[in-house]
């Protein structure tokens, strides 16, 4: 459904602002099996050189989550925490 568009969204803005995808193992198995094991790390332990906010650090952890049930249930809803957060910024 279309919580796993707000993942892939998540996925999407973590390797765009980090350069790295959230977990990736060394093949398409070890990959599947850190999303169901792991959970997908801060932003800024992968960008060591760069600052992210609480606020967006805690925006995209929340897309990643890995229970549907626990993400934002929504592309709508993920769009109204990213205005909070761009508003929090001023």
């Amino acid at each position: 459904d279309c919580r796993s568009e707000v993942y892939s969204l998540g996925c999407m803005v973590f390797e765009i602002l980090t350069g790295a995808a959230p977990l990736r193992g060394r093949d398409a198995m070890e990959t599947m099996l850190k999303k169901v094991r792991d959970k997908p790390p801060l932003m800024g332990s992968i960008a060591k050189d760069t600052k992210f906010s609480d606020e967006l650090e805690a925006v995209v952890q929340h897309c990643l989550e890995r229970d549907p049930d626990k993400r934002y249930q929504s592309v709508a809803e993920l769009g109204q925490a990213w205005k909070q957060f761009e508003s929090s910024k001023n």
